[in-house]
């Protein structure tokens, strides 16, 4: 994945999320959430990503390198397939709570 494609990628994000308050007063605010918390959790796992393929890049060893990044690539397979699983539990949820805002109590700290 190059740095243009995660840019496109980033600027249809910021789009998304400025538009996603519109929608939600005619959508379901659930699956709404439930997207936001997808797209959340691949961002982050992108960011591990990058994250360690910049520490593996400073392995001197050419194999151990390449075998670092593997790992990278690996972790970053893995993580991609949690986002999905918890999205589709989300989702279930959603099922059973319904569409609607339920306006919940948030403790910044």
């Amino acid at each position: 994945m190059n740095h243009q494609s995660l840019s496109k990628r980033a600027l249809f994000a910021v789009v998304l999320a400025a538009t996603t308050t519109v929608i939600a007063q005619a959508a379901n605010v659930c699956q709404l959430t439930s997207q936001d918390g997808l797209n959340s959790c691949k961002k982050s796992a992108q960011g591990d990503y990058w994250t360690a393929v910049g520490m593996c890049t400073n392995i001197s060893e050419s194999q151990n390198r390449q075998a670092c990044i593997a790992k990278a690539k690996s972790d970053f397979q893995d993580a991609i397939t949690t986002c999905r699983d918890q999205f589709t539990s989300r989702n279930q949820i959603c099922q059973k709570l319904g569409a609607e805002p339920y306006d919940p109590t948030i403790d910044p700290a």
